[in-house]
């Protein structure tokens, strides 16, 4: 009798072990599953460049909108997990719009002093300029504070020199004798008579 108990118990414990292998290989099998599922369809974005638009800006002529589509796919599933997915097709509900966007190319030049310029020769000569009036400014400044210059005055673009007359305090006029005059636009002449200053705007005073 105790025999019949343990071959009955080997075979129960036999026959639910395979029951279980079945179990962890029916779970390992590989499934499939159609499934439907609708999709979005993003807008592409369609650039077109336009010479005539500054370089950096841009226009939007025409908003982008998604579309839609459904799809159709075969799902392939292992142990309850979806393993892979192959498209079987698909069908497009709502077409999608494209963005159009216009972008400028045209190259431009900013000088210091914030005005544009097409080409960088012309933005570089203003730059120039600038410098060269920056210089001039000091220098006139620098000569009118000097008690022994008159009349100063710069050379003309793009020249860097500057120039003026001689200040020399008038002779005594007990003296009895001239060595020059001072002309009215502030140069000096060495004539001491008549025709003196003739070409400077006439005698500012004699020396």
């Amino acid at each position: 009798m105790q025999k019949g108990k343990k071959v009955f118990g080997v075979i129960v414990c036999s026959v639910l072990g395979v029951l279980a292998v079945v179990g962890i290989a029916s779970a390992n099998t590989p499934t499939t599953e159609i499934k439907e599922v609708e999709e979005t369809i993003h807008y592409a974005i369609k650039t077109t460049y336009d010479s005539n638009m500054r370089e950096g800006n841009k226009e939007v002529k025409q908003e982008g909108k998604d579309g839609l589509k459904k799809v159709v796919y075969e799902v392939y599933y292992k142990g309850g997990k979806e393993i892979d997915r192959k498209k079987q097709n698909e069908t497009v509900l709502k077409e999608a719009v494209d963005k159009e966007v216009i972008e400028g190319t045209k190259k431009y030049y900013i000088c210091s002093n914030g005005v544009e310029y097409e080409t960088l020769g012309e933005k570089n000569e203003c730059e120039n300029r600038i410098t060269w009036e920056k210089q001039k400014n000091a220098a006139l400044a620098e000569c009118n504070a000097d008690p022994n210059k008159r009349n100063c005055w710069y050379d003309e673009y793009p020249g860097t020199t500057v120039h003026w007359t001689v200040y020399t305090a008038p002779a005594s006029r007990s003296s009895g004798y001239r060595t020059g005059a001072i002309c009215k636009d502030g140069w000096r002449s060495s004539a001491t008579g008549r025709g003196a200053c003739s070409h400077h705007g006439g005698v500012a005073y004699w020396i």
